[in-house]
């Protein structure tokens, strides 16, 4: 009797580690989170480059001559900032748009509603310049765990000559990969 209670809990505890599937990396992907520091889960594709910069956000590009980027933040919710409305107008816009840091800018998305692992998220996109050069952000934001979680794409512009529009033609490139990304972003 002893050696079959012996053998059962060996294979409960066998199944429990094998099925447990949050260690299970996305085919074609790696992590890009520390989840020591950060409570979330981020993978991107095998070939970026994930930066090691040691801090509570995570970031990867993706290669030396393209810099998309993908960038996490975390911040605490405040009295101002309970949601993410509150973030949007009384945090982000005002620490972009109003200090000079992005120029030129025009939104092309604001507050489109989605789903981040489950979780209600908005969706804000536009474009803007910082020094020579222009560039496109789409932020995912979402409230949970008492956090503000913060994603946010960087597509550089394309090569143009004077007077040709600004176009952005990696943001297509990476379009399957960032939604990936986004499909295997989880909560801790």
């Amino acid at each position: 009797m002893k050696r079959f209670v012996a053998i059962a809990l060996l294979l409960a505890l066998c199944f429990c580690l094998f099925s447990c599937d949050e260690d299970i990396v996305p085919d074609g992907m790696k992590p890009a989170s520390d989840t020591d520091i950060v409570d979330y889960k981020l993978y991107v594709p095998e070939e970026w480059i994930v930066s090691e910069a040691g801090r509570a956000t995570t970031q990867a590009f993706a290669s030396e001559g393209d810099r998309t980027n993908i960038l996490v933040m975390q911040w605490n919710i405040t009295d101002n900032t309970k949601t993410v409305a509150d973030w949007w107008e009384k945090e982000y816009k005002p620490q972009v748009f109003t200090t000079g840091a992005v120029q030129d800018h025009k939104i092309l998305s604001e507050g489109e509603e989605m789903l981040l692992d489950s979780k209600p998220a908005y969706r804000y996109v536009y474009t803007g310049k910082i020094g020579d050069s222009y560039f496109k952000y789409d932020v995912i934001a979402c409230v949970t765990q008492g956090s503000i979680y913060v994603i946010q794409l960087t597509y550089m512009q394309d090569a143009v000559k004077e007077g040709e529009e600004i176009t952005f033609k990696t943001e297509e490139k990476h379009k399957e990969s960032v939604k990936k990304i986004i499909d295997n972003f989880k909560f801790e």
